[in-house]
């Protein structure tokens, strides 16, 4: 819930996927959300992007309006909730 309160009040994330499965499905919002420019591949590149947002303003601001636009593509989309309910549907009747 934290990245998505995030997103809803507009503040930049940085992520990097990994074996936790908060940093990818943190990924996978940015990635929802056309935000591919905060999600790192590795700690050094996650730390790089940080600095990034932290000294450069108009960057940050880019990326904020960029979350701005796009952040209602998150929301009432319930093509995951109807994949999962399909996915137990096949296993319960397997």
């Amino acid at each position: 819930m934290t990245t998505l309160d995030a997103i809803n009040c507009l503040l930049p994330i940085v992520t990097c996927p990994g074996e936790i499965m908060r940093g990818r499905q943190s990924a996978g919002f940015l990635q929802r959300i056309g935000i591919k420019e905060t999600i790192a591949a590795n700690p050094q590149e996650y730390i790089d992007i940080a600095v990034h947002l932290g000294l450069n303003e108009t960057y940050r601001q880019q990326i904020v309006e960029k979350m701005s636009r796009q952040r209602y593509l998150l929301y009432n989309d319930y093509a995951c909730v109807e994949a999962l309910e399909s996915f137990y549907q096949q296993i319960a009747y397997a």
